[in-house]
């Protein structure tokens, strides 16, 4: 048997093994503890793989690159993700020590300290906020009340237009709201303001999707007219939303002593209710009912905006 068969034969996992463990190992104690470059890891990787076709017969403990070729596929992207995870974590350390660093400026160099903050982007407060919380709000806190100051012309131009709107107009008002929330990030009322309008807004979306959502029945009764063989509906009804509805389409299902459902109407109620309104609707005939009914449930199973 020739050498290229016995390698044919053999198994390449304890060559993986010992390749992916002893890489996974050495090179972040390199990176870490040497100073070795990130880049390194990534490019030799590379350099391996691009060897292995350029001199494939080249053995590494006994093996020819050739066969080691996937192998060191998986490898190019070992490295890199090593590449990438340990820049991240020198980054996250580096930030933490700057975070450290702008805190205790504040016993020794409080005009340094004041400096460092106003040039500190979102993810350097992030870790200032986990070292001095307290800090951290302040900053915000500034940083709000210098936008809103600078953006004061345009507030005042946008209260003036939300005065101008009807209280109805909710897509309207939560537009200009959302605009003052972001000139004034730090105003409370404004952020109130905007999350009410934002929860009537989804509201107004359910009901538009499906108007029965809209609608609920506050109360009904029924009696039996034409010589017991029409149901008589009294019904009273309430807009929940806060867009018109009309035209109610009124489901009843009837049951006898037994408790079996025997029969059914419905009608629709050509009306329209206001946001909000309430009214009762008297002897809504729903046509002729069984003779042995003796108990009703009625639901709404239609609507449309006004």
């Amino acid at each position: 048997m020739n050498a290229s068969a016995m390698h044919g034969q053999r198994s390449l996992w304890p060559v993986g093994g010992v390749l992916f463990g002893g890489w996974l190992v050495v090179t972040p104690l390199l990176t870490v503890l040497v100073g070795l470059p990130l880049w390194v890891m990534p490019v030799l990787a590379v350099v391996l793989l691009l060897w292995s076709c350029v001199q494939p017969d080249t053995e590494i403990v006994g093996y020819p690159l050739s066969r080691l070729r996937k192998l060191l596929i998986g490898l190019v992207v070992v490295a890199l993700w090593q590449a990438s995870a340990i820049s991240g974590t020198l980054q996250s350390k580096e930030l933490e020590a700057e975070a450290e660093r702008i805190v205790s400026l504040g016993q020794t160099d409080p005009k340094g300290q004041s400096a460092a903050l106003a040039k500190a982007d979102e993810e350097m407060l992030a870790a200032i906020g986990k070292v001095a919380p307290s800090l951290k709000e302040s900053e915000v806190a500034r940083r709000n009340e210098e936008k809103a100051a600078a953006n004061a012309p345009r507030i005042a131009e946008l209260l003036g237009q939300e005065k101008k709107l009807d209280k109805a107009d909710v897509e309207g008002r939560a537009v200009i709201w959302r605009e003052l929330a972001s000139l004034a990030p730090g105003d409370a009322d404004y952020r109130a303001t905007l999350t009410e309008l934002e929860e009537k807004l989804a509201r107004i979306e359910r009901v538009r999707q499906d108007p029965t959502k809209g609608v609920e029945i506050v109360d009904f009764q029924w009696q039996t007219d034409g010589f017991g063989t029409v149901m008589m509906l009294d019904i009273t009804l309430r807009n929940t939303s806060s867009v018109e509805l009309r035209d109610f389409v009124i489901n009843c299902e009837h049951s006898g002593p037994s408790g079996t459902v025997m029969d059914r109407n419905s009608r629709t109620l050509y009306e329209k209710l206001a946001p909000g309104e309430k009214r009762r609707f008297r002897k809504v005939n729903m046509g002729f009912i069984h003779s042995q009914a003796t108990s009703s449930s009625c639901r709404v199973d239609g609507a449309s905006m006004g």
